[in-house]
């Protein structure tokens, strides 16, 4: 699902929350910082019944490296019994303090 990645320019506290329509197996989904630290939690399941949509908040911490505040937040989400699920509309909405080293 293209859209579900982003960069900021972030510091201290963030809170992604995470809105998808999903249908098929069951789904887990985490959201990794710098393709490094994963959110809190460290990964939410949804288990469909037809097409039905979740919402979902995770929370991290940011803070520079190399003297530069911009972070990538990227949502990744597979199915663990290999089963298919499709996600026809996903949507994620950042809260943040912006950072000081924002190039």
């Amino acid at each position: 699902m293209p859209g579900l990645v982003l960069t900021r320019c972030t510091l201290n506290q963030v809170t992604l929350m995470l809105s998808v329509n999903v249908e098929g197996a069951p789904v887990r989904f985490r959201v990794k910082i710098d393709d490094a630290a994963t959110m809190k939690p460290t990964s939410a399941r949804f288990v469909p019944h037809g097409t039905e949509s979740f919402a979902y908040t995770f929370v991290g911490n940011t803070g520079p490296f190399e003297a530069n505040d911009n972070h990538l937040f990227n949502v990744q989400w597979r199915s663990p019994s290999g089963a298919q699920v499709t996600m026809p509309q996903g949507a994620i909405n950042l809260l943040f303090q912006r950072g000081t080293q924002c190039p």
